[in-house]
């Protein structure tokens, strides 16, 4: 499987005519939410609750989604269909793979928000 890309660049320039002056508050708010779900997707994890890792997991794929985060979006995706069907057998490796994405599609986020002054 190819990985997609981490921005989508067309639905970043979307973000940036749409939000205008706001984007760093959109931007803040995708981390900060994002940093909530990674901690009840770890929590849903250590209870073995496949549940709440699904709900968890459907969250942070819509505020990446939101914004362009395709890379994110797919692997939350993943967690949340075999989160669904009960599948729990490497979900912390599948976590912490998001955890990193997200955290790099934050800094990528960060970096494009930087250069565009």
């Amino acid at each position: 499987m190819t990985n997609p890309e981490l921005i989508n660049p067309e639905r970043y320039r979307e973000l940036v005519a749409l939000m205008g002056k706001d984007l760093p508050v959109l931007l803040d708010t995708f981390r900060t939410h994002g940093e909530e779900q990674l901690v009840y997707m770890r929590r849903a994890l250590a209870e073995a609750d496949a549940p709440a890792l699904a709900a968890a997991a459907h969250q942070l794929k819509g505020s990446a989604g939101n914004v362009g985060a395709v890379a994110l979006s797919v692997a939350c995706s993943s967690i949340e269909a075999r989160a669904r069907a009960g599948i729990l057998e490497s979900a912390d490796e599948e976590v912490e793979r998001i955890c990193d994405l997200h955290r790099h599609t934050v800094m990528e986020l960060a970096n494009r928000l930087h250069e565009a002054g």
